[in-house]
């Protein structure tokens, strides 16, 4: 008979006292299952056979050896259904896993199989070749999860792949582990500079420079011959410096020389594309925090100028 509704145990499969549903083999009549090659389990009491069925989509299996009984862990996972001795189908009602032990006639042990129900991974793979047809993207699945590998030209088409994938796959996590098939190392060199808020109007006047900078409503004009102060930040200041093709050192190394800067940090950050480097100019703190069952836990702050990169390259460089 085939029973249904179990779940497993540390030490082995164990009908709950609820329900069971028996059907008796010897009333079946024998049905030929649909065979597909990838399709036949190879069962052993002593090592666990594990299959993947789409959900919403029913799979035939047949089994290397004859059972008696069926039972599954978690119909709300999957649903089987007996055909033959040696066959049952599967469905697929809600992504995850669970699992199926086949009983004989003793109620000896056949072997067990585990299900994993995923989504449906061949069409999404289908979607993902139209869309980026020169990336090497495979897609699997992990306990019900979209598993994303392989290579792909750049960031870019990773990143394209990954968002049909997380369409595809609704609330479900997406676990892209997609590698960039060139380095596309990209370094950004930094300088982490402390600076005097009235260095801007300083720098202008010994570097002859006349432009103008928006502030919300505002349009200033720095002048060296004209009495307009600055009064935006002297990020602003210098960028308009720099647009105007002076040299970043050279800036700094000017204010440097009247004191009105000090550098901090001059880090070089290398990232390759899609990826993230980051550098903190300063550290960390630590700050009790009262917790509610009285005990003092410690978290720490970051202090001073922190910088996050994370370059794109493009196919053609």
């Amino acid at each position: 008979m085939f029973g249904f509704n179990a779940f497993r145990m540390a030490g082995g499969w164990r009908l709950p006292g609820a329900i069971v549903l028996a059907v008796s083999l010897a009333m079946l009549g024998f049905v030929a299952p649909a065979r597909a090659g990838n399709d036949v389990v190879y069962v052993s009491a002593n090592k666990n056979a594990s299959i993947k069925v789409a959900k919403g989509k029913p799979k035939t299996i047949m089994t290397s050896a004859a059972f008696y009984q069926i039972v599954i862990g978690d119909p709300e996972i999957a649903n089987v259904n007996p055909l033959t001795d040696k066959s049952f189908y599967v469905l697929g009602n809600n992504l995850g896993t669970t699992g199926i032990a086949l009983f004989d006639q003793n109620k000896q042990l056949v072997g067990t199989i585990d299900i994993e129900v995923t989504l449906d991974t061949d069409q999404l793979a289908s979607t993902i070749r139209a869309s980026v047809p020169d990336a090497k993207i495979k897609v699997g699945s992990a306990n019900g999860r979209v598993v994303l590998s392989g290579e792909a030209d750049d960031a870019v088409a990773a990143d394209k792949a990954s968002k049909i994938a997380s369409r595809f796959s609704g609330n479900e996590e997406v676990i892209n582990s997609v590698n960039i098939s060139s380095s596309q190392q990209v370094q950004l060199n930094v300088r982490f500079v402390e600076i005097n808020r009235q260095a801007g109007q300083d720098l202008g006047a010994k570097y002859g420079a006349n432009f103008a900078y928006g502030i919300g409503n505002r349009h200033v004009v720095l002048n060296p011959d004209g009495g307009d102060v600055p009064t935006a930040g002297t990020g602003e200041i210098i960028g308009s410096l720099l647009s105007n093709g002076l040299s970043i050192d050279i800036a700094i190394k000017a204010l440097e020389e009247r004191g009105l800067a000090r550098r901090l940090a001059e880090p070089n950050l290398i990232a390759r594309s899609g990826q993230t480097a980051s550098f903190l100019a300063g550290g960390e703190f630590p700050i009790p925090v009262s917790e509610d069952n009285g005990k003092i836990s410690v978290t720490y702050k970051k202090y001073g100028v922190g910088l996050d990169f994370t370059p794109t390259v493009l196919k053609d460089g």
